[in-house]
């Protein structure tokens, strides 16, 4: 379990704030909106009425004028009101809700500072009983289709681009005017991710049963769905290239891990609580088609029993931070690693200290585990337990090869000056593989094609740190320093991060066969490097039955916690078939689940080797 406070982002990263409004309570949204210390995390609010009755800026006098846009619609767009609304915003990011449910300042602030993180493209709000619907309708079709249903109206933040591509994909399929008008249930399915969905608060504003509850909501939602996963099979389908094309943007072709955590901003402070201790059972998700998103999820529901989704609904993780002393978070018999009941009571708080507190009401059993989690320091009498940290070092240790260090250096060039870098890059790198007497070898160097642009790699092996500190050293007293130099003015930004192989999976000697390759990324959870090791271990001859790695690398120096491996192939149409081979192997399947498990998140990148690169 872990507890992270957000950051301030630069103002250039401050979403515009989409409100839909259908009645009067726009006020007490608009109060909370326009309070200053929302004013360096909204850029400016949009408010889209829906409503007959016309609105001005006048109607809203808290509200400073010049952060405030008003769009009085001649009709009832219903959802696809936000879209239009976000696809026109000068921000880069926009935060959705309806005047309906009630979002705090400090939960948009945490969402705000989340979405730093570029992985990220769709962030939903929902309370327990929407975070379950998610769930038992995720959905996954080999490695094609990997995606679920997820509301917006409750809270979402959003990038720019999404709306506008998620627009130009309905236009493209031919969607009809009611589509349109109930976008929400295609968004999150026609994105082909799995939605990241936040427990909330639940902070209803009242105002009669929504037009998408009730018997009648239930079956006009359930006809979109439906609508939404044929939409989805025909894309998935699709052979053509200008289709594949002209979908990508907004529909994700990538396989996708299944994360396992659970999250909820906390109240009161800009904060967010994470956890992946499983809260509820086993779901079914592979099935044929997307067609039978809605039956996997009556199939999932029918298994659970009644006490399986009791601490679910009424004690969720959102109970352990919401300020209110008489809730708690409980985990029901059985979810646990030991066979336990306990809470996280009665909550979170953030001290003027800028530390948490954190009460565990726990067994003998738990509490074992508790005093070895990583990321988690405890204080208290004999009673309870003592303070103690984890050796993660000492994974490392277990794990690692221990005879190189490989640095990984990763360059943001101007894209204007891409052609004098590669040129000043050859002249260092391949000087500095000439020297005998620095004892460093050039793994290769690479350009990104599919994923952050213009930013090369270069991975260097040293003969572990003694080798490192011993080389770095002679090249600032070389004239490699010249060389390293003249890339400089051509770089906007450079990072350096320091791993080492690991054991089972030595990276590939110098060869030149050819083709594109595949650097994936992991963030781990801190503390689980050795069980991802070990799951990973177990799964990799399905892999190699059909391509052999590159190489795998934990990070020792930099940025902590990540795992690379790297693969390569002739083209991405092979990379897609190899995948998907893999997934027909015994142990393939339960490798990803065990490992998508000990993940936060994950990057992929397609890369070009250089002339010069020794793998290539």
């Amino acid at each position: 379990m872990w507890l992270t406070s957000s950051t301030r982002l630069p103002s250039r990263f401050c979403p515009s704030i989409i409100l839909t409004l259908e009645t009067n309570r726009r006020y007490y949204c608009m109060s909370l909106l326009c309070l200053p210390e929302l004013e360096n995390t909204l850029a400016n609010i949009h408010i889209w009425n829906n409503s007959p009755n016309r609105i001005l800026k006048e109607d809203f006098a808290e509200c400073p004028p010049d952060r405030l846009q008003i769009t009085n619609s001649p009709s009832n767009l219903y959802f696809q009101a936000r879209f239009l609304a976000c696809a026109e915003a000068t921000t880069p990011f926009c935060f959705i809700q309806d005047d309906d449910y009630l979002v705090l300042p400090e939960i948009i602030q945490t969402l705000h500072s989340r979405f730093s993180n570029d992985s990220v493209s769709t962030i939903y709000l929902s309370p327990p009983h929407e975070v379950m619907s998610t769930i038992l309708k995720r959905i996954h079709v080999k490695s094609k289709i990997h995606t679920s249903f997820a509301w917006l109206g409750y809270g979402a933040i959003m990038r720019r681009t999404q709306a506008r591509d998620f627009l130009a994909l309905m236009q493209y399929l031919n969607a009809s005017e009611d589509e349109m008008k109930m976008a929400d249930n295609y968004y999150a399915l026609l994105a082909n991710v799995y939605p990241e969905v936040w427990f909330d608060q639940g902070i209803e504003l009242g105002g009669g049963q929504a037009f998408t509850q009730g018997a009648e909501g239930d079956e006009r939602n359930n006809k979109h769905i439906a609508q939404a996963a044929k939409y989805l099979d025909e894309i998935i389908n699709c052979t053509s290239t200008l289709c594949i094309r002209q979908l990508v943007p907004f529909t994700s072709l990538d396989d996708q891990m299944l994360s396992s955590v659970y999250r909820a901003p906390c109240v009161g402070s800009q904060c967010l609580l994470e956890t992946n201790i499983s809260l509820l059972p086993s779901t079914q998700i592979d099935v044929d088609s997307a067609n039978q998103i809605l039956e996997i999820e009556k199939i999932n529901r029918n298994s659970f029993k009644s006490n399986d989704t009791k601490d679910f609904l009424l004690h969720p993780p959102s109970h352990a931070v919401d300020g209110n002393p008489q809730t708690g978070f409980c985990i029901p018999k059985g979810r646990s690693s030991v066979n336990s009941v306990y809470c996280v009571l009665p909550n979170i708080n953030r001290p003027k200290s800028g530390q948490a507190e954190v009460v565990f009401l726990v067994d003998r059993d738990v509490r074992s585990i508790l005093i070895a989690a990583a990321t988690l320091q405890f204080h208290g009498n004999d009673e309870w337990f003592e303070s103690r940290e984890i050796d993660v070092q000492q994974h490392s240790r277990l794990v690692g090869r221990g005879k190189y260090v490989h640095g990984f250096e990763f360059h943001c060039v101007k894209p204007d000056r891409t052609q004098e870098y590669k040129e000043a890059a050859e002249n260092y790198y391949t000087g500095l593989i000439r020297d005998p007497n620095l004892h460093v070898k050039l793994s290769g160097s690479w350009e990104t094609l599919v994923g952050q642009q213009d930013t090369f790699l270069h991975i260097l092996e040293y003969e572990n740190y003694g080798g490192y500190d011993k080389t770095t050293q002679l090249v600032k007293t070389s004239k490699h320093l010249k060389d390293y130099q003249a890339m400089l003015p051509y770089i906007n930004s450079r990072s350096l991060q320091l791993n080492q192989e690991f054991a089972f999976l030595p990276t590939a000697p110098p060869h030149a066969q050819g083709g594109i390759f595949e650097l994936r990324t992991y963030q781990l959870i801190p503390g689980t490097l050795l069980a991802w090791e070990h799951a990973w271990r177990k799964g990799i001859d399905a892999r190699r039955k059909f391509v052999a790695p590159v190489g795998a690398w934990f990070s020792q120096v930099g940025r902590l916690h990540q795992v690379h491996h790297m693969w390569q192939y002739p083209n991405l149409e092979t990379r897609k078939e190899t995948r998907e081979k893999a997934w027909q192997i015994d142990g393939w399947a339960e490798t990803v689940d065990k490992t998508s498990q000990l993940a936060k998140f994950m990057d992929s990148f397609i890369l070009s080797p250089l002339s010069y690169s020794p793998l290539k």
